[in-house]
């Protein structure tokens, strides 16, 4: 069963967050439309993204397929974020990681206080660094 659900959470991150970056849109479009996406497939911080909790009780197994997956959107985040003008490869890598760390962690977060705009202010932050290296 926890493979079942880990799939099915892998597909629905992919196809409405991820799956955003690999448009033709310039990369700021396409980063944008990745945030956009993942408010909606978290509505707008008022549920949890199903890796999330899978990731916390799922067998070893399933957590190193959602590590694995996870590590490969990082990258592919990290390659978008070089394509901005003012964006070097190291700092791409660190941005990648924090951008993973602040969607997932404002997930976590406003759902254990309750408060969804927890995560619209993260997204909002995440918004205001990327045009900052897109000048």
């Amino acid at each position: 069963m926890a493979e079942v659900l880990t799939s099915h959470g892998i597909t629905l991150a992919a196809e409405q967050v991820f799956e955003q970056l690999e448009s033709k849109e310039p990369p700021l479009d396409r980063l944008n439309a990745m945030l956009d996406g993942y408010l909606r497939h978290t509505g707008n911080g008022t549920r949890p993204c199903l890796l999330i909790v899978l990731g916390q009780s799922a067998p070893e197994s399933q957590r190193q397929r959602i590590s694995e997956q996870l590590k490969g959107w990082q990258l592919r985040v990290e390659s978008t974020l070089c394509e901005l003008r003012n964006v070097k490869p190291k700092r791409a890598a660190r941005l990648a990681e924090e951008t993973l760390c602040g969607l997932y962690g404002g997930t976590l977060l406003a759902g254990l206080l309750m408060a969804p705009d927890v995560l619209e202010r993260t997204v909002k932050r995440l918004r205001k660094t990327f045009e900052a290296h897109d000048i």
